[in-house]
């Protein structure tokens, strides 16, 4: 960057091309969506583009070697940077701060630093020390408050949300709970009669095992708990033992 618009050649001829390159070049700079500015040592701005205007309000005018300390909001974080580039960063980029329009609203930015005239470099502008970049995160930040208030509120209102008020009656179990009772009031306990164990004399026969009927096939339907009064029924994988007649 030169800060004036002349251009020439080595022999200090004036070469046409090389003018209209930095024309070039320096519209592009002017309309680039981010802020860039360069500043001497003390902060005073020697070259902006629109982008900087258009974000803060100023006019070209007011910011002709404009105290960019104006700018920051927390100028102990400005100074942090800075102290950081003079002693051992080449660069400092996309640090978060806040910046403050000429009529004092907040803007959140994201600020870069990404060349230096410290510890041998170079700028390419007379007298410049730093070049810092600029860009507007402010509707990031407003999108995510917003969904981080969205958020807070689902959850407040799901602690007090309810089905609307009971009719008379109603036990206070939750709404929508599923709650299944098999009987009502105690049952009798009928345990299968299992037989015990048998000794044949000589001229004893040996029983005939119960018979087994598919569970499809039962002439009785099984109950809750797998017995009825007065008739053992037990089911072994699908199949019904039923005692002998």
């Amino acid at each position: 960057m030169s800060p004036d618009k002349s251009s020439g050649s080595v022999d200090g001829s004036f070469d046409p091309d090389i003018a209209e390159y930095e024309r070039q070049f320096r519209e592009i700079l002017e309309h680039c969506p981010a802020g860039l500015n360069v500043v001497d040592e003390d902060g005073r701005l020697l070259f902006h583009n629109s982008r900087i205007r258009e974000l803060f309000g100023y006019t070209e005018e007011e910011l002709h070697l404009f105290d960019t300390r104006k700018f920051w909001q927390d100028l102990d974080q400005r100074a942090r940077i800075i102290e950081a580039l003079h002693s051992n960063a080449d660069q400092v980029l996309n640090v978060e701060a806040i910046w403050l329009t000429k009529g004092g609203a907040q803007v959140h930015v994201l600020i870069s630093y990404p060349q230096t005239a410290y510890r041998g470099g170079h700028i390419s502008f007379a007298g410049g020390k730093r070049v810092l970049w600029v860009y507007d995160i402010s509707a990031l930040r407003e999108r995510e408050a917003q969904s981080a208030e969205h958020e807070r509120q689902c959850i407040a209102g799901a602690g007090t949300h309810h089905l609307g008020p009971r009719r008379a009656g109603e036990d206070e179990r939750p709404r929508g709970e599923l709650v299944r009772q098999r009987h009502v009031g105690p049952q009798p306990a009928v345990r299968p009669r299992v037989p015990g164990p048998v000794v044949l004399g000589r001229d004893q026969v040996e029983p005939a095992p119960p018979r087994l009927r598919p569970h499809d096939q039962a002439v009785h339907p099984l109950p809750g708990h797998g017995a009825l009064l007065g008739e053992t029924e037990l089911v072994l994988f699908g199949a019904q033992i039923l005692p002998d007649p």
